[in-house]
């Protein structure tokens, strides 16, 4: 008896939608294929499913990244910044709608990473921890990591670290924001993400110094304002690497984060 081999394994989310709906059509047409079929459509749905979450993200990314560039301005506009906040949030709720009713606990880890994301933005500090610390239990089922070994873990932790001190544990969150920078140079997970992907790599660790002396900042906390300038400018120099590291972003938000930070701090 001769075994089919399914074609499960050929497609994913980068495949064009016109080569799936080919494939199905195909095999739809071979005696007992129905089971087989079945299966392929029924992995096709799932990676729609991806796709659509990816986009919903997305949508919600582009105001979250007018919110920080409006914050980051001296003398933001007011207006533009709660209008980006309110979208980004209602664009977040509706994506949330969409995973749970799908029951798509795959992407709940970045879910509950936006909406921490969105809780800090609304100074509500201590429940962006709550978002924080779920987002961590789930983020090795997120799909970025099942099929690219992301390490998307280190990210939150640098998230936790800054939402601690926004908390009031400012020993605490500046312990695990030193601890989590470190670990983007001396963990297997952070040596292999500087190789396959340094801009992530280097937007997720500069954004470490940048969360902690935004919160230290805002707290009116007493700190070491020169060992943190210190600190900014090593992140600084991530965002400046040599010619021959490629990179696929220019690094403007987080430059532009850092510079306001440092005209602040000085």
């Amino acid at each position: 008896m001769t075994v089919r081999k399914l074609p499960l394994n050929d497609i994913s989310l980068s495949t064009p939608p016109e080569k799936i709906l080919k494939m199905i059509s195909v095999l739809r047409e071979k005696k007992d294929s129905d089971a087989e079929t079945i299966l392929l459509i029924n992995k096709a749905i799932d990676i729609t499913y991806d796709y659509i979450v990816s986009l919903l993200f997305e949508r919600a990314h582009i105001y979250q990244l007018n919110y920080m560039t409006e914050r980051d301005k001296l003398g933001g506009n007011e207006k533009t910044l709660k209008y980006s906040l309110r979208k980004m949030e209602e664009y977040i709720h509706e994506t949330e709608i969409y995973i749970k009713q799908n029951n798509l606990k795959r992407w709940f880890h970045r879910l509950y990473r936006f909406l921490g994301k969105v809780s800090e933005y609304n100074e509500n500090y201590h429940k962006a921890v709550s978002y924080y610390k779920k987002s961590l239990k789930h983020w090795r089922t997120d799909p970025e990591v099942v099929s690219k070994g992301i390490p998307r873990g280190l990210e939150l932790e640098g998230f936790l670290a800054s939402a601690l001190v926004m908390c009031g544990e400012v020993g605490g969150g500046l312990r695990l924001a030193r601890k989590v920078y470190r670990k983007y140079e001396n963990t297997v997970d952070g040596k292999r993400l500087k190789k396959q992907d340094y801009t992530t790599w280097a937007i997720w660790r500069a954004g470490i110094p940048i969360f902690v002396a935004r919160g230290l900042v805002e707290r009116g906390e007493k700190f070491d304002k020169e060992e943190t300038l210190k600190w900014l400018e090593n992140a600084e120099k991530l965002l400046n690497p040599p010619k021959t590291i490629k990179t696929w972003a220019d690094f403007q938000y987080r430059k532009d984060e850092i510079s306001s930070l440092k005209k602040e701090l000085n």
